[in-house]
């Protein structure tokens, strides 16, 4: 069953040799991203067009970080009601455009 320990190799039994020279080499690898070579040959192989490996990692760290804060802002305006710095919610909501901004452009 796909996502146990081992899974992969019971399902993939063909082995894929390929000689490359180092210019092909450089240019897989600075493609594939964070992902093995494998994972991303397998994508390329099963995807049409272009194949982008995103490392997603900052992009979720910095939404939670907005969150995080919307949800402190959030907390402080239900507790005070007028009391929150609206210079505080605009920069945060900058910062979520600019998050989705960058999402948008991949």
């Amino acid at each position: 069953m796909p996502g146990q320990p081992g899974s992969d190799k019971r399902f993939r039994k063909n082995i894929v040799r390929v000689r490359m020279s180092d210019a092909e080499l450089g240019m897989l690898n600075s493609k594939r991203g964070t992902w093995s070579q494998a994972q991303f040959l397998r994508e390329a192989a099963r995807v049409q067009g272009q194949v982008l490996a995103i490392d997603v990692a900052p992009i979720l760290s910095a939404l939670g970080k907005i969150g995080s804060n919307l949800n402190q802002i959030a907390k402080a305006a239900n507790a005070r009601p007028g009391s929150t710095e609206p210079v505080r919610i605009e920069e945060e909501l900058a910062e979520l455009r600019n998050v989705i901004a960058r999402l948008s452009s991949l």
